[in-house]
């Protein structure tokens, strides 16, 4: 018998991750790849050189893992100091244990980003071995390349980066996640499944994911990767002067109302901070703009403004402008204007040698993570030349600190981002993929009877029945009360389950595979609607579920 397990009527209700057993034949060939592995990390340590800090939280993170009971580790990290390093760093830890005996090919990083430009920036410093396992978010669909992949097998990774994006509950990765059968504690602990969670602004996910705890002890740890000797992050440019608050500088081409009077204003105010630096000293100012028509009226603003004797460029998905950082790389001519859309945002890292202004766009009502992942975000690291000013909401980066200095415990402190909200003087969260009802049947299986689903899934019986009308009768027999009402069959004729909140045809395995069902006190029974061949609605058979 496995000793991870415990047994419950004949079935394993498993409480730490099962060892994967190989034959010598696999392990030679794990130990085959794992070399290669190696001797590329070693060839990538000479371009990007590992440091103290990401080492450290390197070994807390196969630390958490060595506790079988560990399904889920989130990172958390400060934005640009070393997270994709640490990750690697990590990547060659873990892999070079041979008491984990985890093939590479086993190890998949992804993000909800929906950037090219991460994937590629992220290619570039995995090891060659990986980077066809590195997907972003249109690359996550229910019928991707990584749920095929991933469904299913046994003793793998999953390396997350910014996992605040595209979290909430029914957004892509939780319907790549629920594709690919990730949604179900048993099953990740069956196959032993790790997953690995990076952000600098965890929102509400780092608290739902502390909450697995609560029903799976030690399900899932939290790791704080600290800044590195010589990291400058946007509080140190605070305290340094260099951040001051941001003002309106964009036209919006919807608002009737809005004085353009005090957008020239600020425009000035920002033409100054320009000229600070002087003609010899020229620079690349970021200013981010609104969307559609309304960049256009913004940029023709500027130049009304400020001149000629600027350069005025636009970076987007459409710009003239292929990457960035190659741009920036040698001094302008003159002091360039870069306008930006939705670019810029998280994980980019940008070359800050020439960097002079930048200004986030400005919100009555910002998003905190965003201000945080924003503009102020790529202006932090190892590499900041420290007279840059930046132009970002003072606030939100006050209430951040308080929150690292807190390693995100301290609910008092007021977020705002997709994932939280703010009430009765407490922080909340908006349900995310991380919620533990995700991950366990008990909350998650449905039927005609509603009301609290909470546990009730020891010692339950189970009993098949051919007809409803024999269902309905032992249930009245055994049970009592008046049983289950009728129920009625699609359009085709076959009668749907809904499981997971999906309402689907299922077989008798898919039913008779889950080993909680949702029973409450107020339920006293389940019975569910499946078939032996789900494309015949004569193999319909009843399965009933009780105390």
């Amino acid at each position: 018998m496995n000793p991870n397990v415990q047994v419950t009527m004949g079935d394993e209700i498993y409480t730490e991750r099962a060892v994967i057993k190989y034959s010598d034949r696999e392990l030679a060939k794990i130990d085959r790849s794992s070399k290669i592995l190696q001797l590329e990390l070693e060839d990538l340590a000479e371009e990007h050189t590992r440091f103290p800090n990401q080492k450290t939280a390197a070994e807390d993170i196969v630390n958490c893992f060595d506790d079988k009971h560990t399904i889920n580790v989130m990172v958390l990290g400060k934005t640009q100091s070393g997270k994709t390093g640490g990750m690697v760093e990590f990547v060659g830890q873990y892999a070079q244990n041979p008491n984990n005996n985890i093939p590479p090919d086993h190890i998949y990083v992804v993000t909800g980003l929906s950037s090219v430009e991460w994937k590629d920036q992220t290619k570039e410093r995995f090891p060659r071995s990986l980077r066809d396992h590195i997907y972003h978010r249109s690359e996550l669909t229910n019928e991707s390349k990584f749920v095929y992949e991933v469904k299913g097998k046994k003793n793998i990774m999953i390396i997350m980066d910014e996992v605040h994006v595209a979290a909430k509950d029914n957004q892509t990765i939780y319907k790549a996640f629920e594709a690919a059968e990730l949604l179900d504690i048993q099953k990740l602990y069956m196959n032993d499944v790790k997953i690995l969670e990076y952000t600098a602004t965890p929102d509400g996910t780092i608290h739902e994911l502390m909450k697995w705890n609560e029903k799976w002890p030690n399900a899932s740890q939290k790791v704080m990767m600290q800044p590195g000797e010589g990291y400058t992050g946007i509080m140190d440019l605070y305290k340094m002067g260099k951040v001051k608050q941001y003002k309106e500088l964009c036209v919006d081409e919807k608002d009737l109302h809005m004085d353009i009077g005090i957008i020239r204003k600020n425009i000035e105010k920002l033409r100054n901070d320009v000229d600070s630096y002087g003609d010899a000293d020229t620079r690349y100012h970021i200013v981010r703009t609104r969307t559609g028509a309304s960049q256009d009226s913004t940029i023709s603003l500027f130049k009304d403004v400020c001149g000629d004797r600027y350069n005025y460029v636009s970076y987007d998905r459409r710009s003239d402008i292929q990457n960035i950082n190659s741009y920036m790389k040698e001094r302008p001519e003159k002091h360039t204007f870069i306008f930006i859309k939705e670019m810029l945002r998280c994980a980019k890292t940008l070359t800050k040698t020439f960097m002079g202004v930048l200004h986030e766009r400005y919100t009555k009502h910002p998003d905190d993570s965003a201000i945080i992942q924003g503009l102020s975000g790529r202006n932090t690291g190892y590499d900041v030349n420290h007279d840059s000013i930046i132009y970002t909401n003072i606030d939100t980066i006050l209430r951040y600190e308080q929150l690292w200095e807190s390693a995100f415990n301290d609910v008092t402190v007021r977020w705002n981002s997709k994932t939280t909200k703010f009430k009765n003087g407490e922080q909340t969260t908006k349900k995310t993929f991380n919620h533990a009802a995700n991950y366990d049947e008990t909350s998650s299986m449905d039927s005609e009877e509603s009301g609290d689903s909470s546990s009730g899934g020891n010692d339950l019986i189970r009993n098949l029945f051919d007809s409803f009308k024999k269902a309905k009768e032992y249930i009245k027999t055994t049970l009592g009360g008046h049983g289950p009402k009728t129920r009625i069959p699609n359009a085709d004729g076959f009668y749907e389950a809904v499981i997971r909140s999906r309402k689907e045809i299922y077989d008798i395995d898919s039913i008779r595979s889950s080993r909680k069902y949702g029973l409450n006190k107020k339920s006293k029974f389940r019975l569910y609607p499946c078939y032996t061949d789900v494309t015949d609605n004569n193999t319909l058979q009843w399965l009933a579920v009780h105390k």
